[in-house]
């Protein structure tokens, strides 16, 4: 992928996070620690990105963080898409709620089971640009 794309998705998804901060459902389970983490690191990513002209070219550890970074950002986007359409799904879904919420509790629209596995989704998302992180910093140091 053009170092220009990966830079504008990385700028995307910053935005992206950004927005789940002010959203109220977003903040379980130490999930707003991990997207301030992430942010800081998707920063960080994003500005090595921009300085990419520096870099040596035709290394193959180039292109393979590279490659890495791009699944990365890729679910990265998936996964706040997902937490887009759930909050759109919550925003329509208003009328009859008394009558159904014991039958949603154990079901997989439950907001507290979303949440939960979201926390997890972004929290490996995480994990992973942070060890793509500090691999740029062995490569280049």
């Amino acid at each position: 992928m053009d170092l220009i794309i990966l830079s504008n998705l990385a700028a995307r998804i910053l935005t992206k996070l950004s927005s789940l901060l002010s959203e109220e459902f977003g903040m379980l389970c130490g999930l707003k620690d991990d997207v301030n983490k992430l942010i800081c690191t998707l920063s960080i990513i994003r500005a090595t990105l921009v300085d990419a002209h520096k870099w040596p070219t035709g290394l193959e550890s180039v292109a393979g963080w590279l490659e890495k970074l791009e699944a990365v950002l890729n679910d990265a986007d998936d996964v706040l898409d997902e937490f887009s359409d759930e909050a759109i799904r919550r925003t329509k879904k208003t009328k009859g709620r008394n009558a159904k919420q014991v039958r949603i509790f154990f079901s997989n629209s439950n907001q507290l089971v979303f949440n939960f596995r979201m926390a997890r989704q972004v929290k490996k998302i995480r994990e992973r640009l942070d060890a793509i992180a500090d691999h740029k910093n062995f490569l280049w140091s």
